[in-house]
């Protein structure tokens, strides 16, 4: 991450995010150098700014089979933050990762069903298009793997 990335000590910025989160849109291999700290640090911030950015970038990673369980392990607990559109990208980003892992499939078809009928009208609103998306494609499509 750049230098940005630190506001207080080496505590991760919204701008740090920002600035990770951006490039990537179009780039996603320019994240692989920064998984490692990815994973371990800035996935943990509390700074909901900072969990919306990342929840954007973890689906954009190569992962391992581990990584790939730690990811929805952060995902789910994003799920619990208080910002709605932190929830709301973590919805998206576990579809993301469903999109490129049917065994997952399940797990967040069950997670987004639920978080339809009682989520924020945002998560709401997500989760419907999310299931009219899967539903077209038969499963958590792959067409959600593009989605910014």
């Amino acid at each position: 991450m750049s230098s940005r990335c630190a506001g207080n000590g080496s505590i991760p910025s919204r701008a740090g995010a920002e600035s990770a989160r951006a490039p990537s849109a179009q780039r996603p291999e320019y994240l692989q150098p920064l998984k490692r700290r990815l994973l371990q640090e800035v996935a943990g911030s509390e700074q909901q700014e900072v969990r919306w950015h990342v929840a954007q970038m973890l689906p954009r990673l190569d992962l391992s089979a581990d990584e790939r369980e730690t990811v929805v392990a952060i995902l789910t607990g994003y799920l619990d933050d208080e910002s709605k559109i932190v929830k709301t990208f973590s919805m998206q980003a576990l579809a993301n990762l469903a999109a490129q892992d049917a065994g997952l499939r399940p797990q967040v078809t069950a997670l987004v069903e639920e978080l339809n009928r009682t989520g924020s009208p945002a998560m709401q609103s997500r989760g419907r298009k999310l299931l009219k998306e899967a539903a077209e494609c038969g499963k958590m499509g792959m067409s959600l793997v593009h989605r910014r």
